[in-house]
């Protein structure tokens, strides 16, 4: 589970860089996937139930380390 983590992290840096490849004029093109995004907010659900006792706000702070620290404990606590 820990590395399906840390590749999820590795796809906001991705994204970002494939939209900047994209033209202006083709960005609006770039269509939302409505089924992917149910899957993906019925996964984050299930997660979020798994986790509902698992401090993870130091995830969203500004230290990579600490960043680091809560994902090896939520890989844990699972």
């Amino acid at each position: 589970m820990l590395a399906k983590i840390v590749d999820y992290i590795s796809l906001k840096k991705n994204l970002i860089e494939a939209l900047q490849t994209h033209t202006k004029r083709d960005q609006d093109k770039v269509q939302e996937n409505t089924q992917a995004r149910d899957i993906a907010l019925n996964i984050l659900e299930v997660l979020r139930n798994m986790f509902h006792s698992f401090d993870y706000r130091a995830f969203f702070g500004d230290s990579d380390k600490k960043r680091y620290e809560v994902i090896r404990e939520g890989a844990e606590f699972v």
